[in-house]
């Protein structure tokens, strides 16, 4: 996800930095954190999160996006997740830099459970994963399947089988959907997928 993004930074106008904030003497945290899971209870708190750094501006089609890489940040209801780009549309005509900035945070805060996410990537199966709860991913899986992808493939899938996990940490936020394939062993790609998996993003907006 680190190269995609760097790729569609090339692309945008604009980009943006979130910088920590310090919560009390010496000690800082992300200013920018959209909440996955939460397994919270009585007794002690466990909140995953994914963590944003940066932002980017890009038009298309006469509409302008905001578009960022978040990072697995805090306890282990994000465990299963390595990072992921999330895309919302925004309306920057007629507002102040302090205004935009301040509903782009408020934007990405309230992404819960991947609702804006078009892709992300899985902590330890090395696999790449979509939401089920918000149409960019919808879309986003129709590029992965294994005919479009395959030529990207170094190592050779076991299995072409898919499935929709649910991840369920708090009733609060209701059920997290997520998509991604099951393999029998990992799948390694070529350089190459990041230019189309890049360019499929694009075509998205």
């Amino acid at each position: 996800m680190k190269r995609v993004y760097g790729r569609i930074k090339k692309r945008s106008y604009q980009e943006m930095f979130f910088p920590d904030k310090e919560v009390s003497p010496g000690i800082f945290k992300p200013s920018v954190l959209a909440l996955v899971g939460d397994d919270s209870d009585y007794h002690r708190v466990r909140r995953g999160y994914m963590k944003h750094t940066s932002a980017v501006l890009l038009k298309s089609d006469g509409k302008t996006w905001v578009l960022s890489r978040g990072t697995a940040w805090g306890d282990y209801p994000v465990d299963p997740y390595d990072s992921h780009i999330l895309a919302i549309e925004v309306i920057p005509d007629g507002k102040s830099t302090e205004k935009f900035m301040s509903e782009i945070c408020g934007k990405i805060r309230g992404s819960w459970c991947f609702s804006n996410s078009v892709i992300g990537v899985r902590r330890y199966e090395d696999s790449f994963f979509v939401s089920e709860d918000n149409e960019l991913g919808k879309k986003m899986w129709e590029t992965l399947a294994p005919e479009r992808t395959a030529k990207f493939t170094i190592r050779k899938r076991k299995a072409n089988k898919y499935s929709v996990h649910t991840h369920k940490w708090s009733s609060i936020m209701g059920p997290l959907s997520i998509k991604y394939p099951d393999y029998e062993r990992h799948v390694r790609y070529k350089r190459k997928i990041v230019k189309y998996l890049t360019n499929e993003i694009i075509k998205l907006l």
